[in-house]
């Protein structure tokens, strides 16, 4: 483990307690992708992972930090937390994963749940400040994935993410919420 992983997995040992674990890692490909869940967090019966890798990529459109990923639901499958590290596997390259875009995972994420997409959105499970993570001179923004029907994806697309996310009174850690219309 480098330096860099070190101080990352310390932050998050800070935020959420040291009772993580990873899930995947390193599966031979460049960059290493790994997952690193917290059970019970933010409370009992949920299930809270962070992305390392993404920021591993370079994109000349990350300006003002590279980004990882966050997930906090209502669950404990791990399906999740791996869904996130395949949209990053499958996208790190080109995706930027931006505020307000959808990821289309085109099948049922988890058995639990009917959701087969994710809304890439600011964190709502982290306080203020704690999205940022100082690694020495390099600068890491952590941003949440909220998984979504793909039913409400032209809903997102119509009215916009932040009117879906601020407007709509959903409960993005429920997985087994129904789909909104319209």
């Amino acid at each position: 483990m480098n330096e860099r992983e070190k101080l990352y997995l310390a932050h998050l040992d800070k935020l959420a307690g040291e009772g993580r674990r990873l899930v995947a890692s390193d599966d031979g490909e460049d960059p290493e992708i790994s997952l690193v869940v917290f059970d019970g967090v933010p409370d009992d019966g949920e299930l809270t992972a962070f992305s390392y890798g993404l920021s591993l990529y370079d994109h000349k459109e990350w300006v003002g930090g590279k980004p990882e990923l966050i997930i906090s639901v209502r669950s404990s499958d791990d399906a999740w937390a791996l869904a996130m590290g395949e949209c990053i596997r499958a996208g790190g390259a080109h995706n930027l994963f931006s505020l307000g875009s959808v990821i289309d995972f085109k099948v049922q994420i988890s058995d639990e749940s009917e959701m087969s997409a994710f809304l890439v959105f600011s964190n709502s499970v982290l306080d203020d400040g704690d999205e940022v993570v100082r690694l020495g001179n390099e600068r890491i923004n952590l941003i949440q994935l909220y998984p979504v029907h793909a039913s409400e994806i032209p809903v997102i697309r119509k009215i916009g993410a932040e009117a879906f996310f601020f407007d709509r009174d959903i409960d993005f850690n429920n997985v087994k919420r129904n789909p909104v219309d319209s």
